[in-house]
């Protein structure tokens, strides 16, 4: 007789780290496989800070040279074969509508296209 049920356990690799996101980049790969990188957008560090010296020998104004540009730092690359890429995102619109996102949908003027935001 089969059984009705199985169990799944889950676990964590000891190498398993809670990753922050703010982006993906990525494509089709020539093998057709899914790969992207996950990232993190933020304003870039300067390169060096000018500090004045104040009358009393203090540190006083600073002047920062560079880090007018925003960076994206890959977090880390996924490679997914598209059936998997395919379920992992409705996991994600599912948990995202979940969450309180409602899409907002436009028509682009130029092309009659549906685009969602």
């Amino acid at each position: 007789m089969a059984k009705e049920e199985i169990a799944v356990y889950y676990t964590k690799a000891k190498d398993y780290r809670m990753i922050p996101a703010t982006g993906a980049w990525g494509g089709i790969s020539p093998n057709g496989e899914v790969v992207f990188n996950i990232y993190v957008e933020q304003k870039a560090v300067p390169e060096k800070m000018i500090l004045q010296v104040t009358e009393e020998g203090k540190a006083g104004k600073e002047k920062k040279i560079g880090g007018d540009d925003y960076v994206r730092e890959m977090q880390v690359g996924i490679v997914l074969r598209p059936d998997i890429a395919y379920s992992i995102g409705q996991f994600l619109i599912k948990h995202a509508k979940n969450a309180g996102y409602i899409e907002q949908s436009i028509v682009d003027s130029k092309n009659g296209a549906k685009v969602v935001q």
